[in-house]
């Protein structure tokens, strides 16, 4: 019986599968797709071992989401943060969630922002959006409106359709609550984020 994955989660297993050059991590993504849990736990376990992200990744999935396993916010943390901490900016993102919101690890915004920082590096246009909300709100200490602009605007640089919508409504928002010279220091702290980090479609 095929078994059909959520809309997000969906999109990120093809996107892995088309940047997968490994032929296991295509027939565990397929397995999951099949609603065949056991293999596809088995594939990605394989590919785990061999250091593989994807596969780190996809079992972080896995434990999150309950796909043929109990459902376990601790294991889910175990995978995503040994994917990230191989580079992989969709694990990572993952694993902020985990550290914002105390779920299977002891709450941490510091490390929440240490990963969406690794995750915005590695263009992840959510990760982007996500920092610029803690940065104005206050639970690192006094909101930083012109670090917040510049994570608004890298995150509308990157994101498309509704999420990109999403985010030029925010820096609007944000706009009215700003001065004219933390606009103009948010504007200048983007400018110089998006020379050094320029989406793919920008660079040369």
């Amino acid at each position: 019986m095929k078994f059909k994955l959520p809309a997000a989660l969906l999109l990120a297993a093809t996107l892995l599968h088309g940047a997968s050059a490994h032929a296991g991590i295509d027939d565990g993504i397929a397995a999951l797709q099949q609603g065949n849990f056991i293999d596809a736990k088995l594939i990605f376990e394989e590919e785990a071992e061999k250091g593989n992200a994807i596969g780190e990744f996809m079992l972080g999935v896995m434990n999150e989401q309950g796909f043929g396993v109990e459902r376990s916010a601790e294991e889910a943390v175990k995978w995503y943060r040994r994917a990230a901490d191989q580079g992989m900016g969709s694990a990572a993102y993952n694993l902020s969630r985990f550290y914002q919101n105390g779920d299977g690890v002891e709450r941490n915004l510091q490390e929440a922002v240490r990963y969406l920082t690794l995750a915005a590096e590695k263009g992840h246009g959510r990760a982007m959006h996500n920092l610029g909300r803690i940065f104005e709100g206050d639970d690192l200490g006094a909101p930083d409106l012109a670090e917040a602009l510049k994570w608004y605007s890298a995150s509308a640089t990157y994101l498309t359709g509704a999420d990109r919508a999403v985010a030029v409504d925010t820096i609007t928002t944000l706009h009215e609550k700003m001065t004219g010279a933390q606009i103009q220091d948010g504007d200048a702290r983007y400018n110089a984020w998006i020379a050094a980090h320029p989406p793919p479609d920008r660079q040369n």
